[in-house]
């Protein structure tokens, strides 16, 4: 699915409606929502989290908790070791593209998040 979603960022700003699951030993977890991307940016939203990249950081936003973590910059291939990763060791992902559509590259800007005052940010670049 990563593959497809960086493939055609290159040329435009794409959205991919998605659904996964994560079987691990203490059972499955499933997500759905929307990866938006350009080029090497993209924002991810999703029923268990949210990652902003641009080329400056990744934020990993915890909304419950208004929490985020800022990291160097992550590749799509770090973003699927991640959601891999997300389930127990010895889990699998299975991913599904829903939907896919095609748009003018959108600003920079679209790709970091505006956090309000009383967010805990923790910056590990």
């Amino acid at each position: 699915m990563l593959d497809k979603v960086q493939s055609e960022a290159s040329s435009a700003f794409v959205t991919v409606e998605y659904s996964a699951e994560i079987i691990g030993p203490e059972g499955a977890v499933k997500d759905k929502g929307v990866i938006e991307a350009q080029d090497r940016m993209w924002h991810m939203k999703g029923t268990l989290l949210e990652i902003f990249t641009d080329d400056s950081g990744t934020w990993i936003l915890d909304n419950a908790a208004r929490e985020a973590y800022v990291e160097p910059a992550w590749s799509y291939n770090d973003l699927l070791t991640f959601y891999e990763s997300v389930g127990a060791s010895g889990s699998t992902l299975t991913a599904k593209i829903l939907n896919t559509t095609m748009a003018e590259k959108q600003p920079v800007s679209f790709f970091t998040p505006s956090l309000p005052s009383n967010w805990v940010v923790t910056d590990l670049r």
